[in-house]
């Protein structure tokens, strides 16, 4: 009797196991969904896969979200993440695989500008901006922690209604890596009708990092080359860098965020910035202009 008994509730169990696993992408899906839109987000479409021993499948995630006059659209189809369960339990993931990525800026009209989105912009306004708050001191910080050791992008597609020039569509392919404290990445990025330009950034903190951004063209120079560096000194730190761009070069990545108009394909030169300097470490980022204590060469 006791072994029957057993065996039916072995069977519960497993049933009960079994029951809870098939429920469980649906369950998570759902959850995932409501947050997002709890924090304002629109057309909400979260469909999870079964998780593995070592990675997950996700088919589809769609959000909208509206943004200062513009609509924010944002899909992905196919995403894969790989893990490990022991990372996995701390909320973090080997590496993220986004196949397809499709995002969309899009104009609201005057009709969809309602009293929510003033209210929104005047709550951002009245709070305290973030330059208040941190000091010169945590530029020396390491970066914050990623959720990934690396994040494969196979192709992102951006439009922006705003934008004006061969970059109001780009397409975005590359590798962001986060090791040992350290986040280093490549992506690549081109237009309509344009050459492929290349993004290599590597950088330990908000303060010591290196960027380039160059055409694939042969015998292409930088666009825009950025390296900067910080250590401390005492109640001090310490702030040397150097940044040169290409402005003509540059000029379809501005138009990208800036609509000025084609005329800014005409402005033509190039710019070269060295500086060094020192900042008290307690001085707040929003003074450090006033601040007496601070030195620019």
């Amino acid at each position: 009797m006791l072994t029957h008994r057993y065996q039916i509730a072995l069977l519960l169990g497993l049933v009960a196991l079994v029951s809870l696993y098939l429920l469980l992408p649906l369950t998570a899906s759902y959850l995932l969904a409501q947050g997002l839109r709890q924090y304002g987000y629109k057309h909400v479409i979260i469909q999870l896969g079964y998780p593995g021993w070592s990675g997950m499948h996700i088919p589809v995630v769609s959000f909208q979200q509206d943004l200062a006059g513009e609509s924010v659209m944002v899909s992905l189809t196919n995403a894969e993440i790989q893990y490990r369960v022991p990372q996995l339990i701390h909320g973090h993931v080997d590496r993220v695989s986004l196949p397809y990525v499709a995002i969309q800026i899009l104009n609201l009209q005057p009709s969809e500008l309602g009293e929510e989105g003033g209210a929104v912009r005047g709550r951002v306004e009245s709070e305290d901006s973030p330059w208040t708050l941190l000091t010169a001191g945590d530029l020396l910080r390491g970066l914050p922690i990623l959720p990934f050791d690396e994040l494969h992008l196979d192709r992102v597609t951006i439009f922006r209604e705003q934008a004006t020039g061969p970059l109001r569509r780009v397409t975005i392919s590359g590798v962001v890596m986060y090791r040992d404290g350290e986040l280093g990445g490549h992506l690549s990025f081109q237009g309509r009708d344009t050459a492929t330009y290349g993004l290599t950034v590597t950088g330990q903190s908000a303060s010591t990092w290196s960027a380039t951004l160059v055409s694939q063209r042969p015998q292409a120079v930088p666009i825009v080359s950025w390296q900067s560096q910080a250590r401390p000194d005492g109640q001090k730190i310490q702030v040397n860098g150097r940044l040169e761009v290409n402005v003509r070069e540059l000029a379809p990545f501005i138009a990208l965020l800036v609509p000025i108009g084609p005329e800014l394909g005409k402005v033509t030169g190039h710019v070269a910035v060295r500086w060094a300097g020192t900042a008290a470490a307690d001085a707040s980022l929003a003074s450090l202009q006033e601040d007496s204590r601070t030195h620019v060469d």
